[in-house]
């Protein structure tokens, strides 16, 4: 099978990217790169807004709020956009000449190899369309539980500092898993390039394929987030909705966020059982009293 131009940039830069982005944009605007992730967020109350700050996320939705979404789709599409614009600048004369060799050959630039491959993927002349859409639906649902686990502060494997590498290397496995047989991950990436594709190489970059990598990964996202929300999420979220109080109260709600390194710190065992026995204790003289 040969393999498109695109192959080899995902396989290389895969990792590398995602860390790059969720170090430097993390901070400012949570990171979001794809629309897939974005929606997710204000579906599922904001919770990657604010990692820090989950208890007060959970209970209040305006942390993302709806009207966020159109903003962020736009700056990921217009980013995506740019980028390519600047690809094809960068690389013209190559571009130009890889263009008219295809056409020589008789053979659409947007096609497996062409110069509209290097901006964004085209599937195989012996790969189906229900073989892709399988392909990026489970692709895009591995993601998304990778990113609601990272995300999630009761989760006591990633710590805050881990979150870009562990994410990164989701993607990344992916990617160097599906890649090869055409696989995208991300609609707002897609989107941009492949408009760039369309105006430099034909509008047949927009081909009935077009609709697999751009609409599939948001209800796939939404599935993978969603079992992680009803299945595998903490039920100290219940607690921070007010449905619940936990037995040592407050006090015992810092202990446990403590405990899992939620609000910044790392607590040793030894740690643990000295405030565990403070506790006790306070509990037994204010039983006395």
């Amino acid at each position: 099978m040969y393999v498109g131009l695109r192959y080899y940039q995902d396989i290389v830069c895969s990792m590398p990217q995602s860390l790059i982005i969720n170090r430097t944009c993390g901070s400012t605007s949570g990171g979001h790169f794809n629309a897939a992730v974005t929606i997710s967020c204000a579906v599922w109350l904001g919770v990657c807004s604010s990692v820090s700050s989950y208890v007060s996320t959970l209970a209040n939705s305006s942390q993302f709020p709806w009207k966020k979404v159109p903003q962020y789709i736009f700056a990921q599409v217009f980013g995506s956009f740019m980028a390519a614009v600047l690809l094809v600048g960068q690389y013209y004369p190559q571009l130009t000449a890889l263009a008219a060799e295809y056409r020589a050959k008789g053979l659409s630039l947007n096609s497996p190899g062409g110069p509209g491959s290097i901006l964004c993927s085209f599937p195989g002349a012996n790969q189906s369309y229900g073989y892709l859409f399988f392909i990026e639906f489970f692709a895009d649902v591995f993601v998304g539980i990778v990113i609601w686990a990272c995300l999630d502060p009761m989760n006591p494997f990633v710590s805050a500092a881990a979150v870009p590498w562990v994410i990164g290397l989701g993607y990344a496995t992916m990617i160097w898993g599906f890649a090869d047989v055409t696989i995208e991950l991300n609609s707002s990436r897609d989107l941009g390039a492949r408009i760039v594709a369309a105006i430099f190489f034909g509008g047949d970059a927009f081909s009935v394929y077009s609709a697999i990598p751009i609409l599939t990964s948001i209800p796939a996202m939404l599935l993978g987030t969603a079992l992680y929300e009803m299945i595998q999420r903490d039920s100290f979220a219940v607690i921070a909705k007010g449905h619940n109080v936990h037995e040592k109260g407050e006090d015992g709600v810092i202990q446990h966020l403590s405990k899992n390194g939620a609000l910044g710190g790392s607590t040793s065992n030894s740690g643990r059982s000295i405030d565990s026995e403070k506790w006790d204790n306070g509990r037994k003289n204010d039983s006395a009293v």
